[in-house]
């Protein structure tokens, strides 16, 4: 059974982004554990969930340990997920408290649910008596600088029955701009009665991984948006926090050739539609890359974009 405790690093749930390839890659390449993108526990529960949608629970064994995250705001709802998240052999349940996006905060859900202490704990408890594996909750820290209520929201939802916080420590009001704070994080390792806190948010590196996990007291670290520029950074926070370096890794570029045939595996001739987005991450800040991604985005066919990265890799070696 899944344990949060034996985990170290994460990669975070990532709309458009954590599908089966990516996961995958991930998990290739030293990510301990995995989340799908959010899912809607409403569209879950529903007998017309769609083939479309399926593919967001979908995920293949190399992919475990792997979590399902929900986010709605019903308790009842949500545990009724919850529950066919496990039936469909997710290692645990993740709920999103802590999405800033405002289509997500016009349900009544996500970071919304910071500002209703005794809904967001109800939750909590449903889901938590609904299933047999583990529950962790991620969120954020307050709803601007001036709510400072974010630990004892921790010790609420640990109190219900959360086996772990996730803490993205980054006001909803800031988005995704500004610097994650972790000495937020540090104050609900210490203050709150979260059994196992996950630092996320600002992690670029496995220099970054270590000075988060150091500094706020945290029992694992979550890669997001750095993980979409190199993948390898599990590898890399693996090595560095085993004081080795021996180790040697696959460049960058077989990890994008690896990851596109997947990719192509999974979507079939549309993987050039899906992979454009994630081809931008990968050769951000590159040389020459700027013209390499305009010539990307008008390709249609697998094989050609395929070509185009293995030329444009020859050339910047």
């Amino acid at each position: 059974m899944f344990h949060f405790d034996k985990q170290r690093t994460f990669l975070a749930p990532l709309a458009g982004f954590s599908d089966s390839p990516f996961r995958r890659i991930c998990r290739k390449l030293g990510a301990d554990a995995v989340f799908t993108e959010m899912v809607n526990a409403i569209g879950l529960t529903s007998p017309l969930f769609s083939k479309t949608k399926r593919r967001y629970v979908y995920f293949l064994p190399p992919e475990k340990p792997i979590g399902i995250q929900l986010f709605g705001n019903d308790p009842g709802i949500m545990a009724d997920a919850a529950s066919i998240g496990e039936e469909l052999g997710f290692d645990f349940v993740d709920i999103n408290m802590g999405c800033p996006m405002k289509k997500i905060l016009k349900t009544g859900s996500g970071a919304l649910l910071m500002r209703d202490i005794r809904r967001a704990s109800m939750i909590v408890k449903r889901v938590k008596n609904n299933i047999r594996i583990p529950l962790s909750v991620k969120i954020r820290t307050g709803w601007d600088e001036q709510d400072n209520s974010y630990v004892d929201f921790a010790s609420s939802l640990a109190d219900s029955g959360a086996d772990a916080i996730a803490v993205h420590p980054r006001t909803v009001s800031q988005g995704m701009e500004g610097k994650a704070d972790h000495g937020k994080t540090a104050a609900i390792c210490k203050m709150s009665t979260a059994p196992h806190v996950i630092a996320s948010g600002g992690i670029e590196t496995a220099r970054d991984a270590v000075l988060v996990r150091e500094m706020s007291g945290c029992d694992a670290i979550m890669v997001g948006r750095g993980a979409l520029r190199n993948p390898l950074i599990f590898s890399e926070i693996r090595q560095f926090m085993n004081g080795t370096s021996e180790s040697e890794f696959p460049g960058l570029a077989d990890v994008i050739l690896d990851h596109f045939d997947q990719v192509y595996a999974f979507y079939g001739e549309k993987a050039p539609t899906f992979f454009r987005k994630q081809i931008t991450w990968y050769t951000r800040d590159l040389p020459g890359s700027a013209g390499f991604r305009r010539r990307i985005s008008k390709v249609n066919d697998s094989e050609e974009m395929k070509s185009e990265i293995e030329s444009y890799f020859k050339k910047h070696r």
